[in-house]
C-alpha cells in the first residue's frame, strides 16, 4: 500500500485498546511509523515498547484527551514540533452510553458530541492540509452501522455516527481529486471494551467480530480506495435493509433491541 510517503506517520487515535491498538499493529507489521494517542499514557507506553521491540519502526506517542476542546491542537502542535509529518489518520476514538436520553447527564452527552463528531473534524482540518499539499495521505474514519439508522436509547452516538458516514463520503469526494482518500468504516459489535463502558449487556455482543476482523476490512478499505466499507456482509446487509425499512419499523425495532440489551 503507498497511500502515503515513506518519511511520513500514521496517526490513530484511542491507540491504548481496542481497535485502535489493533490498527498500530498492523501498520506497525508493514513497516509504517506510527504517533500513537489516546487518554491512558501508561497504556501507549506498554504499546510502543511491544510495537517497537524489533526496532523497525518509530513509535511516538502522545497523551491527549478528545474530550477536550485543545485535545486536537495539543496533538497537531506536538507533531509539528517533534517534525512528524503525518501523512495517514485514522480517527477511531469514540465512545457511547446506552441510556435513555433523558437519563444522559450533560457531560455524558458533552463528550459524546466531543469526541465522536467535533473534534474528529478538527483532526481532520488539521492533518488534511498537509496531505493536499503532497497530494498524497489518508484518513479513516471510524464510524458504525449504527450511523445508518436511528438508535432510540443510544440516541446521541447513532447520531454523531450518522454524521460521521455522512462527512467522510462528502469529503471522499472533494478530496480524491488531490490525491488523498477519506474512507469510513462502519463496524457492528466488536469484541473491546466499548461494551462495558457502555453500559450494554454482553448478550448485544454475543456475535461480536473479532478486532482483527475489524482491521482486516480497514486496510482492504484502504487498498481498494473505498468511500465506506462495512466489517461483514451482515453487517453490509443489515445497514441496507434499514434503509430500504420504512422508518417507523427501524425505529420500533432498534428500540426493542437496545431494551433487551440493557438500556435504561
Amino acid at each position: 500500500m503507498s497511500l502515503i510517503s515513506p518519511d511520513t506517520y500514521v496517526l490513530i487515535t484511542g491507540a491504548s485498546s481496542g481497535i485502535g491498538a489493533g490498527f498500530a499493529r498492523e501498520f506497525a507489521k508493514r513497516g509504517y511509523s506510527l504517533v500513537l494517542t489516546a487518554r491512558r499514557e501508561e497504556r501507549l507506553l506498554a504499546l510502543r515498547q511491544e510495537l517497537a521491540a524489533n526496532g523497525k519502526v518509530k513509535v511516538q506517542i502522545v497523551a491527549a484527551d478528545l474530550n477536550a476542546n485543545d485535545g486536537p491542537r495539543r496533538i497537531f502542535e506536538t507533531c509539528e514540533r517533534e517534525g512528524w509529518r503525518v501523512g495517514g489518520l485514522i480517527n477511531n476514538a469514540g465512545l457511547g452510553v446506552n441510556k435513555s436520553f433523558l437519563k444522559l447527564d450533560e457531560a455524558q452527552i458533552h463528550s459524546m458530541l466531543q469526541v465522536n463528531l467535533v473534534n474528529l473534524v478538527e483532526l481532520s482540518r488539521l492533518f488534511l492540509p498537509s496531505m493536499t499539499h503532497a497530494k498524497k495521505g489518508f484518513v479513516l474514519n471510524i464510524a458504525s452501522t449504527a450511523g445508518f439508522q436511528p438508535v432510540p436509547y443510544f440516541s446521541v452516538y447513532a447520531a454523531t455516527k450518522c454524521f460521521v458516514v455522512s462527512f467522510s463520503e462528502g469529503l471522499y469526494e472533494e478530496l480524491k481529486p488531490q490525491g488523498v482518500l477519506v474512507s469510513c468504516l462502519c463496524p457492528g459489535p466488536t469484541e473491546t471494551e466499548f461494551q462495558q463502558v457502555a453500559g450494554m449487556s454482553p448478550r448485544f455482543f454475543a456475535r461480536s467480530q473479532s478486532v482483527d476482523e475489524i482491521i482486516d476490512k480497514g486496510m482492504r478499505a484502504l487498498e481498494r480506495g473505498k468511500a465506506v466499507e462495512w466489517s461483514s456482509f451482515f453487517q453490509r446487509f443489515s445497514s441496507t435493509m434499514s434503509e430500504i425499512l420504512p422508518r417507523f419499523i427501524r425505529r420500533k425495532a432498534a428500540a426493542i433491541l437496545m431494551l433487551k440489551c440493557g438500556a435504561e
